[in-house]
This record gives C-alpha cells, structure tokens and sequence, in this order.
C-alpha cells in the first residue's frame, strides 16, 4: 500500500484522511511483536464503523464489522503495510499526533476527511436554550492533548474557521468499584457563530447522518430563534471588556449571551448591523 498524496485520486485521499482522523481520537492503533500492525475501532454508530470500512476498502482491504456484547460495533484489522501510515502520524508518550504532512497539506479534500472522521470520533453538535433564555449552539472536538487540538485548530483555520480552546475538566481522582481511577485533564476545541458553522457544515461537516441532521437544524435555528444586538450593545461590550477582562462577566452585566460577547471581543467578529453600516459607508 504505496500512500503519497500528490499520486493518490481524490476518493483515495479522502477514503486516507477518514483513516488518519481516527487514530488519534478513538482508534487503537499500534505495532504488534510479529511487525504487524493492529487498526482496532469501536463506536456506537454503527454507520460511523461502515464509513471507516468503506474507506478501507477504497485499498483493497476488507473488513468486517462486528457487535459485542456492550452494544458497540467494532472494525478490526491487521496488516503489515499499515507502516505507511506512520508517515502521517508521530508517536509521543503513546499517543498519535499528525505530522506536518497532514496539518500542513494543501490538499483541501485530504484534510477536511481528516477533521471529518476526528469529529464523527471526539465531536459533538450541541444545541441548547440556556438558563438566561439565549440559544446556544456550537460544535466541540474533545481530547486530553492541548497540542492535538492545536493541531485541529490550524487546519480548521485553513477553511477560514475560527475555533478557541478551553480546558472542560481538570483532572481528577474518582473511586470506581472500590478502586481509584485516575481521569486526565480534558480539553475542547469550539467552534460557534453563525458564519464558522455554515463553514463547517459546507466544508467539513460530519459523516455521522444524525450529527448532520443536527447541525442541519442548528443553522436552521438561527431562522427562527435568537436576538440580533445593536451596535450600541456592540460598543459597549467593547468598552466594558478592558474594565473587567472576563468576557461572561461582560455577558452578565449587559444581559447579552456569552457566545456572543466572546465572539466580538474575543475572536473580533463584529455584527451584522455595523458590518452593513460599515458596507454603506464604502
């Protein structure tokens, strides 16, 4: 299994790419004693399973899905050629990150399957009325690794995506059946705003169909629910913003959501009624 992208076609680099974009998320992937290597992929989405074993099959390799006990469905394979993928991951401490072959490719279809498969593993599309009555929607790729999402954050960039980072849980010690168990520092790359998951949805998206339908109906809600801020809101969240440095303390004050305060003075999106202002004055 010869891979290089700049020979492989377009169905190939992408079926590539779906592959790749699990390892680091939620696929086992290492060397066995005899040099052979294991592929080994659990998931409750029986047609995320199917996608990776199409993917496969676009190399001639066969796999068989199977359901165990717990109600996930598995793909397992084995195979020594597998050591061509190596060139597009790097191993540190026992986990997989991408190599710049992956984060620095301008193979556009290559690397969208990548973030695909890494979301359809480790992501979530959650839409939600909060407490306050706002909407709140956005898309997440969770890991224990800063640094893998630092990668996934420079390749979303790519597509003109704006991301930020957050550490969601600190790590921590739980007792489990009289044992203790240690979890890891979690973190979470978001993506939200109206222009970045249209992005997604028509760039990336996920391969799982009920993640798609979801996001499907999250752009939908923007039809239907929500708030459009003034310009004066705008200014005056730029201007409390230096005062008190936290953008929810900003959101708490002027009683305006906090995806939409972090999105104006955090990642310097501006609303749609100054950028029409601004486009009228040109």
């Amino acid at each position: 299994m010869q891979l290089s992208l700049n020979k492989l076609s377009s169905a190939k680099r992408i079926a590539l790419g779906e592959i790749l974009g699990t390892i680091p998320s939620d696929a086992y992937f290492g060397l066995r004693k005899d040099g052979l290597f294991n592929y080994i992929l659990a998931s409750k989405d029986r047609e995320f399973t199917q996608l990776i074993t199409k993917a496969f099959s676009n190399f001639g390799i066969c796999v068989k899905i199977h359901r165990r006990q717990t109600g996930l469905w598995y793909t397992e394979v084995t195979r020594r050629c597998f050591d061509e993928l190596t060139k597009f991951l790097v191993e540190k401490e026992r986990n997989w990150f991408f190599s710049p072959l992956v984060v620095g490719t301008n193979y556009k279809d290559f690397k969208a399957a990548v973030l695909r498969s890494f979301a359809d593993a480790d992501g979530t599309c959650t839409a939600k009325i909060t407490k306050n009555g706002c909407f709140s929607r956005r898309i997440a790729f969770y890991n224990k690794s800063r640094y893998l999402l630092l990668q996934l954050q420079e390749m979303l960039r790519s597509f003109g995506i704006i991301s930020y980072l957050r550490m969601d849980r600190a790590p921590r010690i739980t007792k489990i059946k009289s044992q203790e168990v240690n979890f890891p520092t979690v973190y979470s790359l978001r993506i939200t705003n109206y222009r970045n998951l249209n992005l997604f949805a028509n760039l990336v998206n996920f391969g799982i169909p009920r993640k798609r339908r979801k996001l499907a109906m999250m752009l939908e809600s923007y039809k239907q629910i929500g708030k459009e801020y003034s310009v004066e809101d705008y200014k005056k969240a730029l201007k409390l913003y230096p005062k008190v440095k936290n953008y929810m303390e900003v959101s708490r004050c002027l009683l305006i959501p906090r995806q939409t305060v972090r999105n104006w003075v955090l990642l310097g999106i501006k609303p749609r009624k100054l950028l029409i202002q601004e486009r009228k004055m040109l």
